[in-house]
């Protein structure tokens, strides 16, 4: 029965992959860059997100492994350790995976219905949402790349650089690429990524694991109750079997990631500068993933330390994954628009700055970046990424010369034309690659 299951979802990703964003499906994540903008079902109670199942196109090897996995792994028993054949069989399959792939879980909270995951360390899935634009290149960080067998010295390495002067200064400017090689860029990379999933997959697996409070479900866990509502509240079985393969192959990655963290634990940084450094000169103690110490506001504060000098110091996973806000450094926003200008263009469309933009000019940007995005990867990449129809005026402003509103710090260059930003600069990267 699983493998079947597993076969009947292979077919279901080879029709989706040829199909845009018109599907309504559980995904690894919302598609839309104007940000989580999940479809209601009007005689129901549950969120579906709009988009594809997956974002990057998997090998037979890789479907053959997670085949496998089904078999080995499912039926999904709540609260019940994985056998180590399981995880060995996750391993060959999640180690190749994009990481970007799992940033948010959908599923029904015990006290409300709709997308009740726990807001990740890193808000960048929930902010701008990853999608093809960000899978626009072969090179995105994997799970091999995470867990890669160096996460003690790793640990090391990061006490080391967020003591360091340069790379501590370096969290309040723009991007230095000449800081990468000093500040390990793409070291604190994979840690702030380490973090993010480690405390992630724990919090996941604490929420579905527990035992619901809602009376019509009495005894069942969080991960059983959505199962049931699912079933109760989609009447389409295609769109019921995604969703219940979407939220098993979510348990089983928070499960394998938890396996990974555990035998490592979480260096973190003490939150107040009083307590930066002890007699001693070391930083906060290592501390289990389950700690009671490792709550969300001290992970979190290790994490974005990380990100940060990370993304400052050049470093282009970093940069991708930085949920950037109206709040970061001038320097920092100055500095992402003259090197990513599509990444900038569509955090200045996502909901990050519905507080400070109009609605026409975030569309306006969104329709800016659709521009950008067909130039540099094509039609598909961005017809994928938005509505082509529904930003047609926008796009015909643009095209038009029409001016941009940004948000530089610059007040003498606020605005750019349309036909002068739709012209990429020979020195400019779009989403981290220079452009030739």
């Amino acid at each position: 029965m699983n493998k079947n299951r597993g076969d009947k979802l292979s077919q279901v990703v080879a029709a989706l992959l040829a199909m845009t964003t018109a599907s309504c499906v559980i995904a690894h994540g919302d598609h839309s860059d104007s940000g989580p903008n999940p479809l209601y079902h009007s005689e129901s109670h549950f969120y579906v997100p709009e988009g594809l199942l997956s974002l990057h196109v998997e090998t037979q090897d890789q479907i053959s492994k997670w085949q496998q996995a089904v078999e080995l792994c499912t039926p999904v028993q709540p609260a019940k350790p994985l056998e180590s054949s399981c995880i060995a069989t996750l391993s060959e399959y999640f180690m190749d995976a994009p990481v970007w792939d799992y940033g948010s879980l959908y599923y029904v909270e015990s006290f409300s219905f709709g997308r009740a995951d726990p807001f990740p360390l890193n808000p960048r899935p929930a902010l701008l949402p990853y999608g093809p634009a960000d899978y626009g290149h072969p090179d995105v960080p994997r799970w091999q790349d995470i867990f890669d067998g160096k996460i003690e010295p790793r640990k090391d390495t990061f006490f080391q650089v967020a003591a360091d002067p340069k790379c501590q200064a370096s969290m309040h400017g723009g991007i230095q690429e000449d800081l990468g090689d000093h500040c390990y860029a793409r070291e604190m990379y994979k840690y702030a990524a380490y973090l993010d999933a480690c405390a992630t997959a724990m919090r996941r697996l604490k929420v579905l694991n527990r035992v619901t409070g809602r009376a019509e479900y009495k005894g069942l866990s969080t991960y059983e109750m959505t199962l049931q509502v699912v079933e109760e509240e989609i009447e389409d079985f295609v769109q019921q079997d995604m969703i219940k393969q979407r939220l098993e192959k979510g348990y089983l990655h928070a499960s394998w990631v938890a396996h990974q963290c555990a035998p490592h634990g979480l260096a973190l940084l003490p939150l107040t500068e009083e307590q930066n450094r002890n007699p001693g000169g070391g930083f906060a103690e290592v501390v289990e993933v389950g700690s009671d110490r490792a709550t969300r506001w001290v992970v979190g504060h290790s994490q974005t330390v990380a990100l940060k000098i990370s993304s400052r110091s050049g470093d282009e996973w970093a940069v991708q994954s930085y949920p950037m806000t109206p709040l970061d450094e001038p320097e920092f926003l100055c500095d992402m628009y003259k090197k990513y200008p599509i990444l900038y263009h569509r955090h200045l469309g996502s909901t990050t700055f519905a507080g400070y933009l109009s609605r026409v000019e975030q569309r306006r940007h969104r329709a800016q970046a659709y521009l950008l995005l067909k130039q540099t990867f094509g039609s598909r990449v961005a017809q994928l990424s938005y509505d082509a129809a529904d930003l047609k005026q926008e796009i015909d402003f643009i095209q038009k010369g029409g001016e941009l509103t940004l948000f530089l710090p610059d007040k003498e260059s606020p605005r750019e034309t349309g036909s002068e930003s739709n012209q990429e600069p020979t020195d400019v990267k779009v989403n981290g690659k220079a452009t030739e």
